[in-house]
């Protein structure tokens, strides 16, 4: 799939980009938090494990943007996206 517009090519690399740097910052915040207190360690080991997920998937996030935004067009076609 081609991204064949200069606007829109710029405008998804940078929404992309914005939404892995927003989620990221989120995330390290969580983990700064529950890392430093000891009480909080115990409760919220679910969400501790959601958020190391969510925080591995920004990662895939950013870099598939990056790579979408460098490459002009999407790195592996449309195999994400077709659903049977």
């Amino acid at each position: 799939m081609e991204l064949e517009f200069g606007i829109i090519r710029t405008a998804y690399g940078i929404a992309m980009l914005l939404m892995a740097v927003v989620a990221t910052f989120g995330y390290s915040i969580y983990l700064r938090a529950i890392w430093s207190s000891r009480k909080l360690q115990t409760r919220h080991i679910w969400l501790t494990s959601l958020a190391c997920a969510d925080l591995i998937m920004m990662v895939h996030l950013f870099m598939d943007g990056l790579s979408s935004f460098h490459q002009g067009r999407r790195p592996k076609g449309n195999f994400e996206c077709q659903v049977r």
